[in-house]
């Protein structure tokens, strides 16, 4: 199976266990969002961490790949808001609950959590072996599901939050030969829709998200820009 990251720019791959932290940006005088996006440090997650700190968020990006977050902390650091990165691989549980502490710790919790990383691979049924099966799935649905289960209890004790889980169009209309691919954003989907109804009761807004083109599909109306506005995000979700 050929394995190539998708527009998360995730590197899974990456040998590195060191825990890392970086960071850069300006100092708020109101109070921001605050957003944790996985596989971060590239691609479209590197293009929602500029978006966010274009709106005064402080943003955690967590990848496995240092150099790449090096250059977008780098490439970000005149922007409003506050940009940090911490090393976070989504195949593992334990650099889910370093993020969580450091959050907790240094923000107090979270507003928005974006489950972005993710890879891709093809080959067809007959040829592809199922160690690129589990390689994927352990990337893009239970690094998703690990990523909830870290921090649902967190937001069900602030009683608010967001879980935006990038899925793809893949998930929706199936090419030949990105079986293993669609069947992980279609878990994906799955994943969300089931959610959105198990959180609700306590604040909690998930939701999926793809892109066609430059347009995207989400299932819910965008994050609100504050945390003051999380009541009307909420009535317009139910």
């Amino acid at each position: 199976m050929d394995k190539t990251p998708d527009a998360s720019g995730s590197t899974p791959d990456a040998q590195s266990t060191t825990e890392t932290t970086m960071t850069t940006g300006h100092t708020m005088s109101q109070t921001p969002q605050r957003i944790l996006i996985t596989g971060g440090a590239s691609g479209l997650g590197r293009a929602m961490a500029e978006a966010w700190l274009r709106d005064g968020a402080r943003v955690l990006i967590g990848d496995v790949n240092q150099e790449r977050a090096a250059e977008t902390l780098a490439a970000l650091k005149d922007l409003p808001g506050e940009l940090q990165f911490q090393y976070l691989d989504v195949r593992d549980a334990a650099s889910f609950n370093n993020a969580r502490e450091w959050l907790e710790q240094n923000w107090g919790g979270l507003d928005v959590l974006v489950n972005n990383a993710g890879v891709a691979g093809a080959a067809r049924i007959d040829r592809g072996d199922m160690a690129d099966w589990d390689w994927i799935f352990d990337i893009n649905v239970k690094g998703v599901v690990r990523g909830c289960k870290v921090f649902v209890p967190m937001m069900k004790r602030q009683g608010h939050g967001h879980i935006v889980n990038i899925a793809s169009l893949a998930g929706l209309l199936h090419a030949p030969v990105m079986g293993s691919y669609n069947v992980t954003k279609a878990g994906v989907i799955s994943l969300s829709e089931t959610l959105r109804f198990e959180l609700a009761p306590y604040g909690i807004i998930p939701r999926w998200c793809a892109r066609v083109s430059s347009a995207p599909i989400c299932t819910s109306p965008c994050v609100p820009r504050n945390r003051h506005d999380r009541n009307r995000g909420q009535a317009a979700f139910q």
